[in-house]
C-alpha cells in the first residue's frame, strides 16, 4: 500500500512540473491572468449603467471581508476561517485556502465609488457598481476679454478732481 501512495505523490508531483512549463511556455491561458493560491475566482461583467464584480468566497463570514473601491479598482480582502481537523489525521492532498488573501482588481472603466453595493449570498460576493458619468469632449468658444484701458480708475478720478479745480 505504500508504494501506491509514493507512486501517487510522485505523479502528482510531475503534473504540477508540468503544468508549471506549459504556464511559463504559453501563458496561464487566461487573458486576465493567473491567480495566485487563495486568491478568489471573480468575475467581472456589463450591463448597461453598471459594471457587476462576482467574487466566489464559499465558507467566508461576510464580517471578515474588507470590500474598497476607488474609480479605476476593486480591493477584496478577507479571511478563510476553515477549521483544522483536532484529530491526528494526516494529509494526502489538501486545497482549501487557509489564511488571509487580497485581491485587487482592475476595472475597464471608472465606476461611482461612493455608489457601490453589496450582496453577500450563498458564498458569491456580488458587487454592483455604477458607471461614471462619461464626460463628453465639447468644442466651448472662449471669449478674450477686451484690453483695459491704461490709466487705472483712481488715476482718472484724480485727474478729473485737478480738472475740475481749474
Amino acid at each position: 500500500m505504500r508504494l501506491i501512495t509514493t507512486t501517487f505523490g510522485e505523479l502528482d508531483k510531475i503534473q504540477r512540473q508540468i503544468e508549471q512549463v506549459f504556464e511559463e511556455v504559453a501563458g496561464s491561458g487566461n487573458p486576465y491572468g493567473q491567480l495566485s493560491y487563495g486568491q478568489p475566482p471573480v468575475e467581472l461583467r456589463e450591463t448597461e449603467e453598471t459594471l457587476l464584480l462576482l467574487a466566489l468566497l464559499p465558507g467566508i463570514d461576510s464580517n471578515d471581508l474588507d470590500i474598497q473601491a476607488t474609480r479605476e479598482a476593486v480591493l477584496i480582502a478577507g479571511k478563510y476561517s476553515y477549521e483544522e481537523p483536532t484529530d491526528k489525521s494526516a494529509y494526502f492532498r489538501s486545497e482549501f485556502p487557509r489564511g488571509q488573501f487580497r485581491r485587487v482588481i482592475s476595472l475597464p472603466l471608472p465606476i461611482q465609488n461612493t455608489e457601490v453595493k453589496a450582496d453577500y449570498e450563498h458564498g458569491i460576493l456580488t458587487l454592483t457598481l455604477p458607471k461614471a458619468p462619461e464626460v463628453i469632449n465639447k468644442v466651448v468658444k472662449v471669449s478674450v476679454l477686451e484690453p483695459r484701458d491704461s490709466e487705472s480708475p483712481d488715476t482718472e478720478t484724480a485727474n478729473d478732481s485737478k480738472a475740475s479745480a481749474s
